[in-house]
């Protein structure tokens, strides 16, 4: 049976008469109050009175980019990517994916396609230094988290949400766990996405799709893998060697795929991100104890 779900980038479009309405007069609000207001606005127009608190976040999407979204459409393969790269810390000032008001989408989410667990459409909208993301579950439902990051270079944990964050005064207790899970996820997956799209060179391939951009008359990008970045990372072998002068034992270890800052340019001022496959590293280790059979001189 087909679904009647729909994800932002339908749902975003459908506002463009109210918007057009809005703007019609003196244009784009200027302020963050003036824009809020808007937003109501098109919400009270398009859903009516009983549904501006669940819409307002879809309608300032809208009324920001026009009805017009850029709309990337993430291949299952791009979305595990995300999910897999490890990024340790928050970037020195806000990617550029994040500067553009967009919408990232799985293609096919009636075929189980997902952004990450039951996520299927995420949207997302700054105003100043605080953004706003709007994810949408298969089959239904709707959730808004609000994220004022620090883009200071330092640990990416501290900066994204977790219990205790600021989460508005609509978030009751029995949701808050469920909030805080989404908060975070969305959070680390728009900001691991938009630098992997940055980075030089980039695991991903983004493709402008000329026939749906033409089509919908907005941009449509692609998302997927570019070359073997994407294999699952191989077994670590099982062998290991002891140093037993110094108390060590080496050991395989898988290091996975992860974002990091690079110097370049003349005197290495300039500084870009790049990705690094995952790989296998030999570390040597020192153990406190070292266990043995007594008298044997065997590990156990």
């Amino acid at each position: 049976m087909k679904t009647s779900w729909r994800g932002l980038d339908s749902l975003v479009p459908r506002l463009r008469r109210y918007v057009a309405d809005e703007l019609r007069g003196d244009g784009m609000p200027s302020s963050g109050d003036e824009l809020r207001r808007a937003s109501a606005r098109v919400a009270v127009a398009a859903f009516g009175e009983g549904a501006v608190t669940d819409s307002i976040n879809l309608s300032m999407l809208a009324l920001l980019t026009r009805c017009a979204p850029t709309t990337w459409l993430a291949r299952p393969s791009a979305s595990r990517m995300v999910l897999e790269t490890d990024l340790h810390s928050i970037p020195l000032e806000p990617p550029q994916l994040m500067l553009d008001h967009g919408i990232i989408e799985a293609r096919r989410p009636e075929t189980g396609e997902r952004l990450w667990g039951d996520i299927a459409s995420l949207g997302w909208y700054s105003i100043g230094n605080t953004w706003w993301l709007i994810g949408l579950p298969y089959p239904d439902g709707y959730r808004v988290v609000r994220w004022t990051p620090r883009w200071t270079g330092q640990e990416l944990a501290d900066e994204l949400p977790g219990p205790g964050f600021d989460r508005g005064a609509l978030v009751d207790r029995a949701s808050r766990a469920a909030y805080d899970q989404f908060a975070y996820q969305a959070t680390r997956y728009l900001i691991t996405i938009a630098l992997l799209a940055e980075a030089d060179p980039s695991p991903l391939r983004i493709v402008l799709d000329k026939r749906e951009t033409v089509a919908r008359r907005r941009k449509i990008i692609d998302v997927f893998f570019d070359g073997d970045a994407g294999r699952p990372p191989c077994s670590p072998r099982a062998d290991s060697v002891l140093d037993p002068a110094h108390g060590r034992i080496a050991k395989d270890s898988q290091v996975r795929g992860h974002l990091k800052r690079q110097r370049y340019g003349e005197g290495r001022l300039l500084t870009k991100w790049i990705y690094v496959q995952g790989f296998q590293a030999r570390r040597w280790l020192s153990s406190r104890w070292l266990v043995s059979a007594v008298g044997s001189g065997e590990d156990l």
